[in-house]
């Protein structure tokens, strides 16, 4: 390589509704070819590129691309993306500028949900009078859920799914009334919204609560648990079967912490987290719906 190679200096990535875009921000001007050595990993190379990033791998989980890795080969700096399912060939933008840009733009269309789909009731635990878990510093388990429901309904709408809420303010509502509010929005499923609990204050974690009466509801608390893990980093709860909700509806429950540990609880006093929480569920729907179209 000559001494005035181009150096790429940042890998980064960004997702609208309709495209997910990887950018590689460089010194100077250069050259990407993109290529697919399988269905569902995409290839960025980038010839006569030194590289000043040390070679990492970068996760992105917003559903379709999975995680990204930034690798050196000879005289060939290599982005290799990594996605969930099986992608076209991408777009090739260029910006110009300081830094210079090259962003390969893809296609999320097969991780959109299909149309129509829903109802999906979030149900975010507690209320009123019922205030849940308390902190170690005073954060209460019914505004939490609630601040999660929110992030969660608002990500679901932008993809079009069909949603109503148990609750969407500080009231009273009993489990029956929960329940009956499901069924007669003919809920394909039910996401009830919780933070864990216990008497010792070191336990932390994330958990996921299936219904025993209902199909496919481990199915989803499997996928939904998964996406929580990847994306949140904190320790695992495992998922266990529940008896609240006999229902013919899928349901599940999630305490993505234990709000009495004190590293769980700072944890969600962050609007990033709550809304990470949030998009984890949201991959963990689409992996499932995936999984129930696939041919069998």
């Amino acid at each position: 390589m000559g001494t005035h190679s181009p150096v790429l200096l940042n890998v980064w990535a960004s997702h609208t509704p309709e495209s997910s875009l990887v950018c590689m921000e460089l010194t100077d001007k250069a050259e990407v070819r993109s290529r697919q050595p399988e269905p569902h990993v995409l290839l960025a190379e980038l010839g006569g590129v030194l590289c000043l990033m040390h070679p990492d791998r970068i996760r992105v989980l917003d559903g379709l691309i999975h995680h990204l890795e930034v690798q050196v080969k000879d005289d060939m700096t290599v982005v290799v993306v990594n996605c969930e399912v099986p992608i076209v060939q991408p777009r090739v933008l260029v910006r110009e500028g300081q830094p210079f840009q090259l962003c390969l733009q893809l296609n999320r269309q097969p991780v959109i949900f299909p149309k129509p789909f829903g109802p999906i009731i979030i149900d975010p635990a507690c209320g009123g009078r019922i205030k849940g878990a308390r902190g170690p510093i005073n954060l209460i388990e019914k505004k939490l859920n609630l601040d999660v429901a929110r992030y969660l309904g608002a990500i679901l709408e932008q993809h079009n799914v069909k949603i109503s809420f148990t609750r969407d303010s500080d009231v009273d509502v009993t489990k029956e009334a929960r329940l009956l509010m499901a069924k007669k929005a003919g809920a394909w499923a039910m996401i009830t919204l919780a933070m864990g609990s216990s008497k010792d204050g070191a336990e932390r974690g994330t958990r996921v609560l299936y219904s025993i009466s209902a199909k496919d509801s481990l199915a989803l608390a499997k996928e939904i648990h998964v996406a929580l893990i990847e994306r949140l980093g904190i320790p695992d709860r495992g998922i266990s079967p529940s008896k609240e909700y006999r229902s013919p509806f899928v349901w599940v429950r999630i305490e993505p912490v234990v709000l009495t540990n004190k590293q769980d609880e700072a944890m969600m006093r962050s609007p990033t987290f709550k809304e990470r929480i949030a998009r984890a569920i949201v991959n963990g729907l689409l992996r499932h719906v995936r999984q129930r179209e696939m041919p069998q």
